[in-house]
């Protein structure tokens, strides 16, 4: 009995986290909305007016609640609003105004959900509802039973309700990196099978069909900084200050030595994934963006306002990729895309979203050791940046990665000093 009510302890101070000055949704209406959330993030592309609508409406009325107002001002809602300002305020100098002032506004207002979702709902019911909500995504596509082809290697791979390989395969690497995080939280078999075993097994089986090499190495990348991590937990305080600028330094000396013997790492890497020298085009579509980025260095092209007809540039890539939709291309890199939409301002901020969240994630974790709201943070953050380098969706108006991203952002800004620890539990007192 001592044991259980030390533990429930434990678990209570956990679920306080940074937003203990703002009350909090019970725990099965939290898990609902967040899973509803992640459902209509991800189908929002598919159709766009009726999700985003049905979001607004889990939200927007719990701007006061319970009595407390909880887009309270404070300075951590400085980075997203500049953000938000910036995509709005780019309507005045962008190639195509209605658009921007359309989707800015959009990207604004979802920014706002995110915000009060981040400010109410406990860490706990965050995670369950995200693995639930994407488990049945996934499970969705599964069952449409959908493949295509893969141009550069001709097997087939799932594709879903999407057409997107990629599509599925980022969400699966979501389920199966959260899923992963949630078997170390709970003690409970009933909740690790339901909560962490079977959506693993769902987010892996989707992750392997969609053939997505982008979201395998991400899922990779992820699990691998995790373990790292941890391992730097098992050292005493005082050391752990030194022991992630060492590893670091190690990174960089390998990096340095492969480079000074001209060892060809990157060719051994596409070979591996099965990918062209060129990324299938990526590459020179990446030099595009920087020279047209490079042209409006300072303002952009305006939010969401460089892939428009009529556009000289954009309609010519469409035609050497033969792309014939006017949605869904981009310089597949979120630094090159916020360069070209919204300038060097819009670059800098997007930087020092990734910058500063590693920053505070691993300073609080040689502090305070694994604990929920830190590792959920490092997780999706690592996630993300890798998948990064060859993807745009953080800057869509409506997404799931958006949706997770800068909720996570905003958790690890709104973070309380003293922490209680996740895979280092204090031994209880009898």
């Amino acid at each position: 009995m001592i044991l259980e009510k030390q533990m429930n302890i434990v678990k209570e101070e956990q679920e306080k986290g940074s937003n203990k000055n703002f009350p909090q949704m019970p725990e099965r209406r939290a898990i609902f909305f967040i899973a509803i959330s992640a459902l209509i993030m991800s189908f929002s592309s598919l159709v766009p007016v009726v999700p985003i609508l049905a979001f607004y409406a889990l939200w927007f009325p719990l701007i006061y609640y319970r009595n407390v107002f909880i887009l309270r001002l404070t300075p951590s809602l400085l980075p997203l609003g500049l953000l938000s300002f910036l995509c709005v305020y780019s309507t005045f100098w962008s190639y195509d105004p209605g658009k921007s002032i359309y989707y800015g506004l959009e990207f604004a207002s979802m920014l706002v959900c995110v915000i009060i979702a981040m400010r109410i709902v406990p860490s706990k019911c965050f995670l369950k509802g995200m693995i639930i909500g994407t488990s049945v995504v996934l499970l969705i596509n599964l069952l449409s039973n959908n493949y295509s082809t893969v141009y550069a290697t001709g097997k087939p791979a799932l594709v879903g309700v999407f057409d997107q390989k990629n599509t599925v395969g980022i969400i699966a690497a979501i389920g199966l990196v959260l899923s992963f995080l949630y078997f170390f939280y709970t003690e409970s078999l009933k909740e690790k099978i339901c909560f962490s075993i079977l959506p693993m097994f769902t987010g892996a089986i989707c992750l392997y069909l969609s053939l997505s090499k982008t979201s395998l190495l991400a899922a990779l990348g992820t699990l691998s900084v995790l373990g790292g991590m941890y391992i730097v937990t098992k050292f005493p305080r005082w050391l752990r200050g030194f022991v992630i600028p060492l590893a670091i330094f190690g990174i960089c000396t390998v990096a340095l030595f492969i480079f000074a013997f001209e060892i060809d790492i990157y060719g051994f890497v596409l070979e591996k994934l099965e990918k062209d020298p060129t990324m299938t085009g990526r590459t020179w579509l990446w030099a595009q963006g920087i020279e047209r980025a490079l042209e409006r260095p300072l303002t952009g092209y305006g939010y969401n306002a460089f892939w428009v007809r009529g556009q000289p540039d954009a309609e010519l890539y469409w035609n050497v990729f033969d792309f014939e939709k006017e949605k869904g291309f981009s310089f597949h890199n979120i630094y090159i895309e916020t360069f070209v939409q919204l300038g060097i301002v819009g670059l800098s901020i997007m930087i020092f979203f990734f910058i500063s969240a590693f920053i505070k994630t691993f300073v609080s974790i040689i502090r305070h050791g694994m604990h929920l709201k830190t590792v959920l943070c490092l997780s999706i953050v690592t996630l993300f940046f890798i998948e990064s380098l060859a993807s745009v969706e953080l800057l869509g108006p409506f997404g799931i990665q958006s949706f997770l991203f800068y909720f996570v952002f905003q958790t690890i800004l709104e973070g309380d000093k003293k922490k209680p620890n996740l895979l280092h539990r204090p031994t209880p007192k009898n």
